[in-house]
């Protein structure tokens, strides 16, 4: 059963990973490109000219000597390795090596998504916490904090996190399972200070002996109306009743697309689950929906009234791979669309599709659930041809609820070489250009 506690999988990665060599990672935060070497050097001069940004024509010569786009490539790669290295060094009393990660993350600014995982850390603090919420900069999409077991965090230090979020954020992952500072005051810290313009949002709250039904309730009421995925864990926690499924259901946004509830051995009844399955029709998008109300009172004949519930049909960019998979050991999962029912609608033809708006939501959706750009082009490369056609490319812009009416242009202008298709080195010039 302790193998199955939530959270279980990044207690046993932390434990892992707490054995990486440090000294490599120091090496990787003070990484110079300007001043690495290759085994060629034309290897070299391409690696540096591609960076530089210039032509593929151009990428033999020497490469400029010094450039911003160098000192821009450093700080994203120290950045990523200093987050790789949050859950070794919450393992290790450093505090010099602990301030040279926070010093690295905090340099770059220009990172959309940001991980702070430091699962089972006896050694993390609220003055940690402090370095931590400095790195929470103004352009954040993404972020995700794993505090799993981390019992020298106090409430107050949890509130300063919640009070620290950016607005920017459009992601939020907080696993803040076993933990007594989830408390009335952080989670109220949470509800006030929650992202209006969030789309995505996961909270663990598992195993937290504080956490009450009240608490649950200031949090649901404060859930952004541009919400369309929800996670919602909090399993094992013997202070939260019926209220707090109530008040969650009463609040749902009307946009969601995806609602994934935990709340196993909680004291759950019958009354509650009814209130719930008779506020999902309030929500017209929603095509996932999973439960688990294990160890409560809920009864069989209950739990399969909810697995019976109607819902919408799998939007079509699910078949294409981009819709984001939260997998949770303790969800369980309920009816789901069949892909071969999926229908495609033009649900933005109010808006006005151009270049800019259409690549911001294809980095959204790759950041979000991919996060391999080569993954994406082959799902959507639907005849396996290596090339995106126009038909392709309406088929994807419509399937992210986007208007198609100016498709075409968009499509001529990432179509550098003239031949009526977009290679993949054409979209990642177009997707990631300066």
């Amino acid at each position: 059963e302790e193998c199955f506690r939530a959270g279980a999988g990044h207690v046993m990665q932390a434990m892992r990973e707490s054995k990486f060599p440090t000294e490599i990672i120091e090496k990787a935060m003070e990484i110079d490109i300007e001043a690495a070497q290759a085994t060629l050097q034309a290897d070299r001069n391409r690696i540096l000219n591609c960076i530089a940004g210039s032509n593929f024509s151009e990428f033999d010569p020497d490469p400029p000597a010094h450039h911003h786009s160098y000192e821009r490539c450093n700080r994203h790669i120290r950045s990523m390795f200093a987050q790789a290295a949050f859950s070794t060094a919450a393992m290790h009393d450093d505090p010099e090596y602990f301030h040279r990660l926070l010093k690295a993350l905090g340099n770059n600014l220009e990172d959309r998504s940001l991980s702070i995982l430091c699962p089972t850390s006896k050694v993390l603090s609220d003055e940690h916490v402090d370095g931590l919420v400095a790195c929470f900069h103004t352009g954040l999409k993404l972020l995700d904090v794993n505090l799993h077991s981390c019992r020298a965090v106090t409430s107050q230090g949890l509130e300063q996190l919640m009070q620290s979020l950016p607005k920017s954020l459009l992601t939020l992952v907080l696993t803040l399972v076993n933990l007594l500072a989830v408390d009335q005051a952080s989670t109220f810290a949470l509800a006030e200070s929650m992202p209006q313009n969030l789309q995505v949002l996961v909270l663990k709250l598992d195993f937290c002996p504080l956490l009450t039904s009240k608490s649950l309730g200031q949090i649901a009421r404060q859930l952004p109306s541009s919400l369309r995925k929800l996670w919602f864990s909090a399993a094992q926690c013997k202070l939260v009743d019926d209220s707090a499924i109530h008040q969650l259901a009463e609040n749902l946004p009307e946009r969601l697309e995806v609602l994934q509830l935990n709340f196993r051995a909680c004291i759950i009844t019958d009354v509650a689950a009814l209130h719930l399955l008779k506020n999902l029709p309030r929500l017209p998008l929603l095509h996932n929906f999973r439960f688990d109300f294990r160890a409560t009172a809920v009864t069989s004949d209950m739990e399969q009234r909810l697995r019976s519930t109607p819902l919408a049909p799998c939007p079509k960019r699910m078949r294409m791979g981009l819709d984001l998979d939260f997998h949770a050991q303790s969800f369980t999962e309920c009816v789901r669309h069949s892909e071969d029912d999926c229908e495609s609608e033009d649900l933005g033809a109010e808006l006005e599709l151009t270049s800019d708006l259409l690549a911001e939501s294809l980095r959204n959706e790759i950041s979000e659930s991919i996060s391999d750009v080569s993954a994406a082009f082959r799902n959507w490369d639907t005849n396996n041809d290596e090339r995106l056609s126009i038909d392709e490319m309406t088929e994807l812009v419509r399937a992210l609820g986007m208007p198609t009416q100016n498709i075409s242009a968009v499509v001529h202008e990432m179509d550098k070489s003239g031949d009526g298709f977009i290679c993949y080195d054409e979209l990642i010039s177009w997707l990631y250009r300066s």
